[in-house]
């Protein structure tokens, strides 16, 4: 039986094409992250949720956070050694994954501690042998402040308040200044 020039070529490219397909043992996946944001408190904890979709274990995968700008890594967890390596010098001991989610497809984050310097766009990266998928997450870091008015007695008003809110409203209405007569 002769075999023709073109069969070998089919046979080539038929091997290449199987060679392409992705292993059988690793699940295609996407990241899923809320659309709207994580609001913490300065001095509080936060936690910002990422999971896969479909909801397949997340414990082989390595798992990076990164904040959006510039890309520091907050946090990298590799399954294999189930070791994280070490963030950037301003989360170091204040972010850990939660693992207690992972078999279920959750990679949050908890961050300690929070800073006004969390503030802003994290990105979940997830990761295998064969595929890798992100989403971004974004946090709105806000401060506490008390606002007291005497009254009569010394009782009257007292609450809890966001700083940026202040901050927003003195620069749509600036203070008016007073003239003295």
């Amino acid at each position: 039986m002769a075999v023709s020039p073109n069969s070998h070529l089919l046979v080539g490219l038929l091997s290449l094409m199987v060679l392409q397909l992705p292993r059988l043992d690793s699940a295609r996946f996407d990241v899923v992250a809320p659309q709207e944001s994580v609001l913490a408190l300065v001095g509080g904890d936060a936690e910002l949720p990422c999971r896969l979709s479909p909801n397949v274990s997340a414990e082989h995968l390595e798992l990076w956070w990164f904040r959006q700008t510039a890309r520091p890594m907050v946090l990298l967890h590799r399954s294999e050694q189930g070791q994280e390596a070490e963030p950037v010098a301003e989360y170091r001991g204040r972010t850990a994954l939660l693992t207690a989610g992972l078999r279920e497809g959750r990679a949050a984050l908890h961050i300690r501690d929070v800073r006004a310097s969390d503030d802003g766009a994290y990105l979940c990266l997830c990761r295998d042998n064969a595929s890798s998928a992100q989403a971004t997450v974004h946090l709105k870091v806000a401060e506490r402040w008390l606002v007291q008015s005497g009254g009569i007695g010394g009782r009257g008003l007292s609450r809890w308040g966001v700083q940026k809110e202040i901050s927003f409203l003195q620069d749509k209405y600036p203070p008016k200044k007073i003239k003295k007569m």
